[in-house]
């Protein structure tokens, strides 16, 4: 293996002219002139966007063989992944070091995760019914409200192919992993929808470390923590003439998910026994209707989105089984005129509801948001202006205006150097607040919405050889919500008094040699001003190297990816948890028009690798597909 990864380093250091580059995970020559509309709430090329932004696109998923978003996502700098066990397991991600719940990630514009939580279980989402992904780093609570501190995370589910189109794809894996996917696209004259479905089972691996040896038995302490899912989605769009159009979405995904759980014997009787799974279901309802008309466009859309996570336990004379079901109905109403071609304007409403339901006991279960936002979007040739405000008022915690300002200087063609100023907050969650008192944790209702202060400095080039991106932040805290524990067995949240969070980021893409390269790199450090510490579970620096090139109908990948040591709480004190590097292969066969085939081996060398105390990660990894399109 030695010689071939010597030859990619080559191709990294040769310094030659880069031919145009196609497709390659967040990277590419033409990523520049692709639009996004989560920056601003409006169409606008990446190049433009005067805020640190990351697009995946649909092309990007397929060549990274991802098999779910930690894989595809942890790579790009900035982005912090944090799971419990393997796949299937607790997964949360963060921007720029902050909180999970300071990160917005919304599916087709409508926020997603649990009321209860705060953030996403983005375990529970699905790569194969995702068209793309849009990353903005950066406050953004201006344009979407309070979970919008430190980014937004914007999925967009697949559309329709551009010809009536099945598509079938089966993999089989290590850990008895089975996987079947099928979708289907039509397109008629004034219609076009797809619909997607798919499933997949494994045995899994022991998910946690720290209850090996502790009962004794075997059946709790090396078991094989399996995982299934199961998800459906159709997305429908509808010309109705030349001005209106409308839009229906249905995404839907179950699961049920093997886990450990270690408890103390000194109040239970068979220690080491597990509540044996976790189920969830969520669903996604969206209805919008778009009208186009010369230099404006509108948007009204309504949706319903419904979650609900279960704790099963098969063991007699154990718990009960408990649920909590989170509803969230969001009504949105959103415009852009484009005045000339100097300036756009945005405006719009937003109103969203939340309840909560559960076997245990929430005090509030109840809540609503009513929020109205503008942006000012001026291009004055070298010059580029934007700014924002909105004010939100929320019926726990009162009224709050955010806003933000950009300015870009494009001192040559393709480069530009920009500032960036915002403010935003979060309110806490039901969780945060109400979490019905027990033992061993409890809510606390006196917690304050946690609020920030970034300053940004971003220089970006994208030219015809590639692009290269930098972005200089520093971040100011104030109320951060963490759980701690004071002496090991009684969790509640409080607000930390200061958190100020420094980072840097580059992302670098260009073709070299023939071969597509992809470079990630970041230094971010959350610290708590009060003790000086960093705070657990965020890694200091991250790195990552993408090479990607084809051989006529063959091509052939490598991801490394490396981060720095970090720290946990074990029983009230910080335990250092080691870096590691880790390197994925992939390659691909195009048969014929209609047949591919894929290998995917991640984790070449079987690191043991440790990202969160307790919690054991994949070893050595096999990934055998066939992907066939008929049309």
């Amino acid at each position: 293996m030695r010689l071939p990864l010597l030859c990619c380093g080559a191709l990294v250091a040769a310094n030659s002219y880069a031919e145009p580059a196609s497709q390659v995970l967040a990277y590419n020559s033409n990523v520049g002139e692709e639009v996004v509309v989560t920056a601003t709430r409006s169409a606008q090329a990446v190049k433009d966007t005067l805020v640190s932004t990351t697009l995946v696109t649909r092309a990007d998923i397929e060549r990274s063989q991802a098999r779910d978003l930690n894989q595809l996502l942890r790579t790009i700098p900035g982005v912090n992944i944090r799971r419990n066990g393997g796949r299937g397991s607790a997964t949360a991600i963060s921007l720029r070091g902050g909180d999970s719940s300071g990160t917005l990630v919304l599916i087709d514009g409508i926020k997603a995760g649990s009321a209860t939580l705060g953030q996403v279980s983005l375990e529970q989402l699905s790569v194969d019914q995702i068209e793309r992904i849009e990353i903005i780093r950066g406050p953004k609570s201006s344009l979407y409200g309070g979970s919008a501190m430190n980014g937004v995370v914007q999925i967009f589910t697949r559309k329709a192919r551009e010809q009536d189109t099945v598509e079938y794809t089966l993999s089989l894996a290590d850990d008895h992993t089975k996987e079947g996917i099928i979708s289907a696209s039509a397109v008629g004259e004034t219609h076009s929808f797809i619909i997607t479905a798919s499933h997949v089972a494994a045995d899994g691996f022991d998910a946690r470390y720290d209850d090996d040896e502790v009962s004794g038995l075997p059946q709790y302490d090396q078991d094989s923590d399996g995982y299934r899912q199961s998800h459906l989605a159709f997305n429908l769009d509808q010309t109705i003439n030349e001005y209106l159009s409308a839009n229906v979405l249905l995404n839907r995904g179950e699961g049920e998910t093997e886990y450990d759980n270690l408890e103390n014997p000194a109040w239970v009787t068979d220690a080491g026994e597990t509540l044996p799974y976790s189920t969830f279901e969520t669903t996604t309802y969206v209805a919008g209707i778009k009208l186009k008309y010369k230099n404006y466009s509108g948007k009204l859309s309504y949706s319903v989105y419904e979650d609900l996570s279960e704790q099963k336990n098969d063991a007699p004379n154990r718990l009960n089984d408990t649920f909590i079901e989170t509803y969230r109905s969001v009504g949105q109403w959103e415009n852009s005129f484009e005045i000339g071609s100097l300036m756009t304007f945005n405006f719009g409403a937003d109103y969203q509801q939340e309840v909560v339901d559960s076997t245990s006991g929430y005090t509030t279960d109840e809540r609503e948001n009513f929020a109205g936002y503008s942006a000012l979007l001026l291009d004055l040739g070298m010059l580029s202006l934007s700014g924002g405000l909105r004010h939100d008022e929320n019926s726990q915690f009162g009224g709050k205006w955010t806003g933000d300002a950009a300015v870009g200087l494009e001192v040559s063609e393709g480069v530009t150097l920009s500032l960036n100023y915002g403010t935003a907050f979060k309110a806490p969650s039901f969780n945060d607040l109400y979490w019905p008192a027990t033992a061993f944790s409890a809510g606390n209702p006196s917690l304050a919405p946690e609020l920030t202060e970034t300053y940004e400095v971003g220089f970006d080039v994208y030219q015809d050889w590639g692009f290269t991106s930098l972005h200089v932040y520093k971040s100011f805290v104030d109320n951060l919500i963490e759980w701690a524990s004071a002496d090991g067995f009684f969790w509640q949240p409080s607000n930390v008094s200061s958190t100020k969070l420094n980072g840097v980021e580059f992302q670098y893409g260009a073709t070299l040699m023939g071969t597509e390269v992809a470079v990630g790199l970041a230094y971010e450090r959350a610290i708590d001003e009060a003790s000086g510490e960093d705070l657990r579970r965020r890694p200091r620096r991250t790195a990552s190297l993408s090479l990607d090139r084809s051989f006529g109908p063959i091509s052939a990948g490598a991801t490394f990816y490396a981060q720095g040591q970090h720290y946990d709480s074990v029983l009230g004190v910080r335990e250092v948890i080691p870096g590691y590097g880790q390197l994925d292969l992939r390659a691909a066969w195009q048969v014929n028009d209609s047949v591919r085939l894929r290998a995917k081996m991640d984790n070449l060398f079987n690191k043991n690798i440790v990202e969160t105390h307790g919690y054991n990660t994949e070893g050595r990894f096999l990934m055998l597909a066939v992907d066939v399109v008929t049309h």
